[in-house]
């Protein structure tokens, strides 16, 4: 399931250490040039595109979304993923290129499981481990959401929220809303968005605003990539509105994302966030993702870190 080099027309050649950053790789709107990777040979990649956040790191998603796709490189097309748990182990800098090294720790009838660290330099950034399987037939039992929630086109864009606000935001000034390559649109954006939370949950349809080649390995990638997208705002949304998010400092901790269905990042997935906890300056969100039929066709966990910004 090569996807390394399809969607790139400067792939550089096989090579055991990784090109230079290239700024121009990233037009921060189109995810199938930002997530591709070169091919270092062994079972390494390596990544010269950076999405860079508010802290002037490299956006969790893109570490999460590069994991997935190089293990996907080194198992049967037949077998997709179904799991992806990782640990964000230090931030990775925005100006260096990253290497990820896959091991091969199972090839069994049904299920394949690898390992994957992604590191800057020596040291290492991110852990992964991402199982995948062969379909199978089984009894089917998937929850539907059964709350009211208006559809995505009876909602407004957050980025014309913020700009058509009566306190005339500056849009560079509120954290995410600056990631072009995302449509949010908020189910209830009068509970978070200028005051803060009055219970500890967040709902929003999220997609891709480009469309994306019709290569499930990507797709996979991608909802990968949008899970790491504001779903541990609901622990600390109760402390802050999200236009103040810029007071505090959040960094993504540990991450887990189950896929039960195969949906695509280009359509419109609703996320339901819910934090049954906060503490020691921690916030854990649980999402269940829902496609516009309302399936779950996905489920994510994710804990931060979060404080004032000193």
């Amino acid at each position: 399931m090569t996807i390394l080099t399809h969607y790139r027309s400067d792939a550089a050649p096989m090579s055991d250490s990784p090109t230079p950053m290239s700024p121009a790789l990233w037009d921060g709107r189109n995810l199938s040039t930002l997530l591709p990777l070169q091919d270092l040979g062994g079972d390494r990649y390596a990544s010269r595109a950076s999405d860079g956040n508010v802290n002037q790191r490299l956006y969790g998603g893109q570490l999460l979304g590069q994991a997935l796709l190089a293990a996907t490189q080194t198992v049967a097309p037949e077998r997709r993923v179904h799991m992806l748990q990782a640990t964000f182990l230090r931030g990775a800098t925005i100006d260096h290129p990253t290497t990820l090294q896959v091991q091969r720790l199972l090839d069994g009838s049904r299920y394949s499981s690898r390992h994957v660290r992604v590191s800057q330099g020596e040291q290492a950034v991110l852990d992964a481990q991402v199982s995948f399987q062969v379909a199978q037939d089984s009894p089917l039992h998937r929850q539907i959401d059964a709350d009211p929630v208006p559809d995505p086109d009876a909602l407004t864009d957050m980025v014309d929220l913020v700009r058509n606000s009566p306190q005339k935001f500056v849009l560079g000034t509120v954290p995410l809303i600056e990631k072009h390559c995302v449509e949010m649109r908020p189910v209830a954006p009068e509970d978070f968005l200028f005051v803060a939370n009055t219970q500890p949950r967040l709902r929003f349809w999220l997609k891709l605003r480009e469309p994306l080649p019709d290569t499930p390995a990507l797709h996979d990638a991608a909802v990968a990539y949008l899970s790491d997208y504001f779903i541990t705002f609901c622990s600390y949304g109760l402390y802050t509105p999200m236009v103040g998010m810029r007071d505090y400092y959040v960094a993504s901790l540990n991450h887990g994302l189950w896929f039960h269905e195969s949906p695509r990042g280009d359509d419109w997935l609703l996320f339901d966030c819910e934090s049954p906890a906060t503490g020691h300056r921690r916030g854990f969100a649980v999402v269940k993702i829902f496609d516009r039929a309302r399936r779950l066709v996905a489920s994510a966990t994710q804990q931060c870190t979060l404080g004032e910004r000193q």
